[in-house]
């Protein structure tokens, strides 16, 4: 199978290429040079499109501080950019990666038809794409499948963020320092996991399109996060609480039943299995 990846140099991408890679399949993948708003990027992406049998969407300006109102329209745009070239060159079956921070209430676990008010701008971008996913597959019988991902595990994700830093603290014996009591709550999905759900619905899901939460069907807290990665890698350094500093105390949870149910997929790590096997592969 050809399959194009829109983002595919990025975190998910750079892991998903590999991946389907290995299975056999023909990755082409479509990067942040190009324009896809000119004509020219345009005729350049319809080239690379082109005969693919699938199309991956990764692509989009991540959240961060500086994620205003201009980052919120790029990303619509983009994704709306892309559905249109997909359907221009006959491509139905497309799978995009939407995020945990479309759900904001304290009713969890989170449902796919629940609506809500997003946790950013950022999480108001992907709600709107989920939206304008449904009109391209309404309206134009695309099968689109978009992805609501738990915080994703990883090596290759951006450093900075409390995950790698407790990872890059536990591999060189670095005590654990978590702020406030450490009881907000985390659900979390291994990038192999992801890799893996993305292929499986472009092969063996190709006509199931809708809004899918992936993560395991559990959270922990900050606390408990720490002591696996301190056991998994040896770190006897411990943690620390400073309870003296502000900490976010929300629980996050998704319900992933609809994608066990209609998939017929369920993650195989769980996070002590992930961590492993982060520490196989450092």
């Amino acid at each position: 199978m050809r399959i194009a990846i829109v983002g595919g140099n990025g975190f998910i991408g750079s892991e998903f290429v590999s991946y389907a890679s290995q299975r056999g399949h023909q990755t082409i993948i479509l990067g942040s040079a190009l324009d896809a708003f000119s004509d020219c990027g345009q005729r350049k992406i319809k080239e690379l499109l082109s005969g693919s049998d699938a199309m991956v969407l990764l692509a989009a300006r991540r959240p961060s501080p500086s994620f205003f109102l201009e980052d919120y329209d790029y990303n619509i745009r983009l994704a709306g950019a892309y559905f249109e070239y997909a359907r221009d060159c006959g491509i139905t079956n497309i799978v995009i990666t939407s995020s945990r921070s479309v759900y904001s209430s304290n009713d969890i676990p989170w449902r796919e038809k629940m609506w809500d008010c997003p946790l950013s701008l950022y999480g108001a971008s992907k709600q709107a794409i989920d939206g304008l996913a449904l009109h391209f597959n309404n309206t134009y019988r695309m099968c689109i499948k978009s992805l609501r991902l738990a915080q994703v595990i990883g090596r290759g994700e951006r450093k900075g963020f409390l995950l790698n830093t407790l990872i890059d603290n536990a591999l060189v014996g670095k005590k654990q320092t978590i702020y406030g009591s450490g009881v907000g709550r985390r659900q979390y999905i291994y990038v192999k996991d992801v890799c893996n759900v993305i292929l499986h619905c472009i092969v063996a899901q190709a006509e199931n399109a809708g809004v899918f939460n992936i993560g395991l069907n559990y959270n922990v807290s900050i606390v408990e996060l720490a002591a696996i990665i301190n056991e998994v890698f040896e770190n006897s350094a411990g943690v620390e609480l400073v309870p003296d500093m502000p900490e976010d105390t929300r629980q996050y949870l998704m319900n992933v039943t609809k994608a066990e149910r209609k998939l017929c997929w369920k993650p195989e790590y769980d996070l002590r299995k992930a961590f492993v096997d982060i520490k196989e592969n450092c």
